[in-house]
């Protein structure tokens, strides 16, 4: 995908395989911030929270949605209820068009209105565009 190779489980490579729509998977388990991703970003959120563990002690809990529509709200609930802090790692190149934006924004709101999230985020969410990520 995007001229980048990955591993694959045994499971997933099978012709048989079936992949789950509307379900999100925990690719990382964490305990001090949730991590967000969807397609190509899953890949990057697990080398920052790899690099965030091995320089500052920070456990990460990486979440692939997989999809977003249907979204998976009830991952990403358990996941912050557990970790207090939420980043969305989105992909949104600068020259984005209007769906990518909206689709941004729409998980962004999806993850606000999942109340009873608030108070127990230790700071508010926020979208972490592209080019600000390492």
């Amino acid at each position: 995908m995007y001229g980048q190779s990955f591993k694959v489980s045994k499971e997933v490579a099978s012709p048989d395989f079936l992949l789950p729509i509307g379900k999100a998977k925990v690719e990382r388990e964490g305990t001090d911030v949730t991590i967000v991703g969807h397609s190509r970003m899953v890949g990057l959120s697990l080398d920052v929270a790899e690099k965030l563990y091995k320089e500052q002690g920070i456990q990460c809990e990486v979440i692939n949605l997989r999809s977003i529509r249907p979204l998976d709200i009830d991952t990403i609930k358990a996941s912050v209820k557990k970790t207090n802090r939420c980043v969305l790692f989105l992909l949104s190149p600068a020259s984005s068009s209007r769906q990518r934006l909206w689709g941004r924004a729409r998980v962004a709101g999806r993850r606000e209105a999942a109340r009873p999230l608030p108070p127990r985020l230790r700071a508010s969410s926020r979208l972490t565009p592209r080019h600000l990520q390492p």
